[in-house]
């Protein structure tokens, strides 16, 4: 029995890619959107620190393309990964009530992406999970289920340490206070404060990000986690026209590894990264 699917995603890296997509309409993006990622995504890497790093949900989902096109070809693009995955209301015993199976189907999604507690900790690397963050309700759920899935206490003590948490937070908003870990979620106290790596971005861009960024394929929430569709390529023309501009967002990666290479480096090179600003150079 081959191995169980997981969310369909586009191969933004297959050259035969543009036939499929077809030259349809592009989304508009603020002005400097892409110079912005760019920035975002040199400033991402430096906060996971030497990390694989596994972007939650969709909401970074230009992040994940900008970082994948510009480290193709080098060690470090087998250290991305894009996890489906939108959980902000129940932990593991509500979900196994209100949606039977779910839980099964993500277990199983997990095992494939080797982000269960066993393949974790089977790493070489320690691992960053990076999102966006305004109530920290998702990583609060992401926290609840490696806690339930894990074997044993000594085990599941072992898996807190391998973790980091890199959140973008929203600063300068009007209303809200900017998210700080240990102030607004108890689930946080489990970890050490230099586990959480935060990125702060202005309100609008941020604002942009979570909300109204075009997204390349439907929401994912536990009704969804065991949905045949989700295996499949969406055709409405709103997630067409977000792939495009995600094709459009992959080789501006590659082409602006040059620029990656000087935001790395700012405000001052880091060891760890030596053999990743080596491998960029060599790319071109």
């Amino acid at each position: 029995m081959g191995r169980p699917k997981t969310t369909f995603r586009w191969n933004l890296s297959n050259p035969r890619l543009y036939r499929r997509l077809g030259k349809g309409r592009v989304p508009q993006v603020p002005s400097g959107f892409k110079r912005d990622l760019l920035t975002l995504a040199h400033r991402t890497l430096r906060a996971a620190g030497d990390a694989d790093l596994v972007f939650v949900g969709r909401s970074l989902e230009s992040v994940y393309h900008l970082l994948s096109g510009a480290l193709e070809g080098t060690s470090w693009r087998e250290r991305l990964q894009l996890l489906a995955f939108s959980c902000t209301r129940d932990g593991p015993g509500e979900l196994r009530r209100k949606e039977p199976g779910a839980l099964a189907q993500l277990w199983l999604d997990f095992e494939q992406q080797e982000l269960t507690p066993a393949a974790i900790l089977a790493r070489e690397r320690p691992l960053a999970f990076v999102d966006v963050v305004f109530g920290g309700r998702t990583y609060g759920n992401l926290h609840r289920l490696l806690q339930h899935w894990s074997e044993s206490r000594a085990d599941w003590a072992r898996l807190r340490r391998q973790l980091r948490w890199v959140c973008l937070v929203e600063r300068d908003h009007p209303r809200w206070e900017t998210w700080e870990p240990n102030e607004f979620n108890t689930w946080t106290e489990a970890y050490e404060a230099e586990q959480f790596r935060l990125v702060p971005l202005p309100s609008d861009q941020w604002r942009f990000l979570a909300e109204d960024q075009p997204k390349t394929t439907p929401s994912h929430p536990p009704w969804r986690w065991s949905d045949p569709s989700r295996l499949h390529p969406p055709t409405d023309a709103e997630h067409l026209s977000a792939a495009r501009l995600a094709r459009a967002i992959f080789r501006y990666g590659g082409w602006s590894r040059r620029d990656l290479i000087r935001g790395l480096k700012r405000p001052r090179p880091l060891p760890w990264l030596e053999p990743l600003l080596a491998e960029l150079r060599r790319r071109g």
